[in-house]
Formats: structure tokens, C-alpha cells, sequence
């Protein structure tokens, strides 16, 4: 029997619920089992990146994680980097070491300016709300000029966070 029979085979006899039925809550909350670990931010500049959450949709409690080379130049265009993580749109986070460290590591070598997206994820919120979720952060960090034109000094980008997310 092939890999799709077997699937659908299985989601016919309702087979699958066995296995997850402890994992899924009455409400649609799901226990993750994975891809729960998270990086705090850092202002201290160890990594020579500077890291910043901004609260984009109070409504939903989401932020996007805004990511900034230690070694700027005043007045300097960097490129911006929108990065949407993975997953399904069910497991993971953008504060998690995965994405974190990943971005990290794109920042370090293209001395750009990178926002990662936080998204309400499924199952509890079926898609599309995590691809609204994702445009409205898209939409919130061009509506901030400061940060999407990228012609602020590093200590001014910093006071700009700190002020966003207060």
C-alpha cells in the first residue's frame, strides 16, 4: 500500500485520533511537544547583532523580532530582510534558537537589517490568519519609516525599539 492510501486509509477509520487525542484540547489548543524553546533579545551586542521585540498587533499579542548589525554606519541604506519562519504555520517560533540563530548568521554576513514575524498558529488559528498575520507585520514595519528605510544611526534604531514596544 502506498504512503497516501496508508494516510488516507487511517483518517478514514479515525485511527489518527488515537494517537493525538491526549495532545488536543476541548477549546483547539494543541500540547507542542517541539519547537517551544525561545532566545530572549539582547541589547549587549555579544553576537555583534542587536535583537529587539516590537509588539505589532496588540490585539493578538504578536511581535516581530527586529535584528540590527552592531556595526553601522550613520546614514548608511542597509538591506531589509522580512523573514517568515517555517513550519506549517504549527511549530516553531521566530524567537525560537532555529530562527534566531539562522538569521543571526544572514545578519553577520550581509550587514543587513532583518524583522522575523510572529504569527498565531494553527491549529488553534486556521489558516489564512497566520498569512494575515504575517502581512499585517509586513504592513506594520513599512508604516514605521525609521525602521524600513534604514537611515537612522544604530543608537537611534535602539531608542526607536524601545520606545515601539513600550
Amino acid at each position: 500500500m502506498d504512503t497516501i492510501k496508508l494516510i488516507i486509509s487511517i483518517l478514514q477509520e479515525k485511527k489518527l485520533t488515537e494517537y493525538i487525542s491526549d495532545l488536543i484540547y476541548k477549546d483547539g489548543r494543541v500540547e507542542r511537544l517541539s519547537g517551544t524553546e525561545i532566545i530572549p533579545t539582547s541589547l549587549d551586542k555579544t553576537n555583534d547583532i542587536v535583537t529587539k521585540d516590537v509588539l505589532y498587533s496588540p490585539e493578538h499579542n504578536l511581535s516581530v523580532r527586529l535584528f540590527l548589525p552592531h556595526k553601522t554606519t550613520a546614514g548608511k541604506n542597509l538591506p531589509l530582510l522580512i523573514y517568515i519562519h517555517g513550519r506549517a504555520w504549527i511549530i516553531e517560533s521566530p524567537f525560537s534558537p532555529i530562527y534566531h540563530n539562522y538569521v543571526t548568521e544572514i545578519i553577520k554576513s550581509a550587514n543587513c537589517l532583518a524583522v522575523l514575524i510572529q504569527y498565531r498558529r494553527a491549529p488553534e488559528h486556521p489558516v489564512p490568519s497566520s498569512c494575515e498575520d504575517s502581512w499585517s507585520a509586513i504592513e506594520w514595519n513599512f508604516s514605521h519609516p525609521q525602521i524600513s528605510k534604514q537611515r537612522e544611526t544604530e543608537s537611534n534604531i535602539i531608542n526607536i525599539w524601545q520606545k515601539k514596544s513600550n
